[in-house]
């Protein structure tokens, strides 16, 4: 029985040694500050999407790269191959997508989406002529994947491959609303917004002070008065100077806008002449 405790307690020692040997793995060891000493700095790591496409049909994929700056937000890089640019934005989309405008003309593109200030949104496009990176177009509206708002949310620019984008900008005049838009490419390969001579408002209204409208932008002839309570929608503008109304019986008449708001007939906000117009920021 001596000679078994003696056994017990060598196996025990040698055990000890064993233990007090062996290397310590400083990736298994879990350190925190004390409570009293210097805080913890924060590791800033840029966030960086890599994808691989051939952009201009010569059967070799470039490499994409597109950093956004962790230490400055409103600042990314994109870089194909060796050619590298870095550009200023706005509550950048951390994404991007490779786009066809026109699959005739052998490019593709890259699109860059801003969920911009106050929500508004802007793409801007990019294509590489194999030596430098393009910036094309700066536009209005929101291409791809929303990540920001969640799973499933999509922006409301279209591109259908037919040398064109339809996007959604935001109005210049009277109050806050959007129309379709359209731009096409130019023969230099830069996106050329295609004007049109009246622009869609469909805002729906009620009339607060009473107001006559004029036959045309052309012609001054006073050809309807409106009455308070009255609902018009204001249908059409030049997203200039002029607004075309419609009554609920088909009628029609145009008023002029000085500045982004005042009505000329009666040199009012437009706010004090209709109400149920949007003023979000």
């Amino acid at each position: 029985m001596y000679k078994n405790l003696i056994a017990i307690i060598a196996v025990f020692f040698i055990s000890l040694g064993v233990i007090s040997c062996t290397p310590i793995n400083k990736d298994d060891v879990s350190t925190k500050l004390r409570p009293d000493s210097q805080e913890e700095q924060e590791v800033h790591m840029d966030s960086q999407i890599v994808k691989y496409a051939d952009l201009n049909e010569d059967k070799v994929d470039e490499k994409i790269i597109l950093t956004l700056k962790s230490s400055e937000t409103y600042k990314y890089s994109l870089e194909i191959g060796d050619a590298k640019i870095d550009v200023r934005g706005n509550n950048i989309e951390p994404d991007f997508n490779i786009v066809d405008i026109d699959y005739k003309d052998g490019i593709k593109e890259i699109a860059i989406s801003e969920y911009g200030p106050s929500n508004d949104e802007a793409t801007r496009f990019y294509y590489y002529n194999g030596e430098k990176i393009i910036n094309i177009g700066y536009i209005s509206g929101f291409y791809g994947p929303m990540h920001q708002y969640g799973e499933g949310m999509v922006g409301d620019m279209k591109i259908e491959g037919m040398g064109k984008v339809i996007t959604k900008t935001r109005g210049e005049i009277l109050h806050t609303w959007f129309y379709e838009d359209e731009y096409g490419l130019s023969k230099h390969h830069y996106l050329l917004n295609k004007k049109k001579t009246l622009y869609e408002m469909d805002a729906k209204v009620t009339v607060l002070k009473e107001i006559e409208l004029q036959k045309s932008p052309e012609d001054e002839t006073k050809v309807l008065k409106l009455l308070p309570d009255e609902e018009v929608i204001i249908s059409y503008t030049d997203n200039h100077e002029w607004c075309m109304i419609q009554t609920t019986d088909g009628q029609e008449g145009w008023f002029a806008v000085d500045g982004f708001d005042t009505i000329r007939e009666l040199n009012l906000p437009a706010s004090e002449v209709f109400s149920g117009l949007n003023y979000a920021d």
